[in-house]
Order: structure tokens, then C-alpha cells, then sequence
């Protein structure tokens, strides 16, 4: 779809947009209001295996008043603190260094084509997504989740409750964004609620 015009006031381009690209975007500006590192869209969670799923949670469902489009987004819990650069990766500078991330990037992408690629053995074989994925209790993880069923059959009060609990135990970006969306309703859920944040 033709999204708009590209350019300056004396050349302007047509270009070609897909959705994908804008979802992108924006999923990259939500990390904040999630307070997470990571925000993927249900459809890159659907194409990775039941193993690789259980690294994920959901953060959101929502859509855009006037669309019947729902946006379900996820993350998966990562501390980019705990990378550390080896020395061969400092010592490539400029071009170097702008040709093997790129030369990476592509190594990945052809691996993820892969029919025969597990993404859940790459996560736990691959020395820095070993080293980022954060050592979050299971537990947690699995109460966060049905806290998050509370919260999208409308029973608020429980949910409330229940995600409390997870703060008083760690500091917790989606915990906090699910009680800051109920606490904007007062912790009664709208009208008519059936999971699905309506955004303007």
C-alpha cells in the first residue's frame, strides 16, 4: 500500500510500504511502554517451534479504533547487560566491522529459512542468547501468564492482585503496563471487554 511521499520539497518519491514495516516500527516504540527489550508480533511467535514459544509472554493485545485488525504482541525476557564484547570484535573497526555484522545478519537469516532450524536449540547452544536470556523463575513467568488470562477475561481485581504480587518479588515491565492500563479504567474493565485494548 502507498503509505505517502518521500522526499524534500524538491524531489518527492512515491514509495511502497508494506504494513509489516510501520508494525515493525512501532512494536520498536511500544518496548518502552512495555518496558522490555524485546516486542514480537504474534506472527513471528506462531512460526517458532512449541519449544522456542515457552521463551515467550505476552505483553498486549490491542487494535486501532476503526480496524478489526487485533494486534497480539509478546516478548521474551532478556538482559543485554550480561553480553560481553570479545577482544576479536573490538579489534574490527569501519568497513571490517560493518561487513561482518552485515555477513552475520545474513547467516542468521539464511538459518531461520531453514525447514530443518530449531530456534529453541539455537537459544540454548548460542553463547550470547544463553548469556541475555534472563534467569527469570519459572514460577513467575508461569503466575505472570495466567495473570495475564485475569486481565483478558476482564476479572481486573484478581489480575490487580496477582501482578502486585510479581512486583513485590522483582521489578517487572509488563506487570507494571497491564496495572497502569487497568488503573486508566479505575481496575474496571470497559464495556463490551473482550480482551483487546481499543487505541485511538
Amino acid at each position: 500500500c502507498i503509505e505517502g511521499a518521500i522526499g524534500s520539497s524538491h524531489k518527492i518519491d512515491a514509495t511502497y510500504l508494506s504494513h509489516h514495516v510501520n508494525f515493525a516500527s512501532t512494536l520498536e516504540e511500544k518496548t518502552k511502554d512495555y518496558g522490555v527489550v524485546l516486542a514480537a508480533s504474534q506472527e513471528f511467535h506462531d512460526i517458532c517451534s512449541a519449544k522456542a514459544r515457552k521463551y515467550f509472554r505476552q505483553v498486549d493485545c490491542y487494535r486501532q479504533r476503526g480496524s478489526k485488525a487485533v494486534r497480539r504482541v509478546f516478548t521474551v525476557d532478556v538482559d543485554t547487560s550480561r553480553l560481553v564484547p570479545d577482544e576479536a570484535s573490538l579489534a574490527i573497526t569501519g568497513k571490517d566491522n560493518y561487513k561482518t555484522k552485515i555477513n552475520e545478519r545474513l547467516k542468521n537469516l539464511v538459518q531461520i529459512k531453514d525447514p530443518n532450524y530449531v530456534m529453541a536449540v539455537r537459544l540454548k547452544q548460542d553463547p550470547d542468547l544463553a548469556a541475555v536470556l534472563k534467569a527469570i523463575p519459572k514460577k513467575i513467568v508461569g503466575y505472570y501468564k495466567k495473570m495475564f488470562g485475569l486481565y483478558s477475561r476482564g476479572e481486573w481485581q484478581s489480575a490487580k492482585r496477582g501482578l502486585n504480587k510479581i512486583l513485590k518479588r522483582m521489578k517487572d515491565g509488563p506487570s507494571m503496563f497491564l496495572l497502569e492500563v487497568m488503573r486508566s479504567y479505575a481496575f474496571k474493565p470497559p464495556k463490551r471487554w473482550k480482551g483487546v485494548r481499543v487505541l485511538d
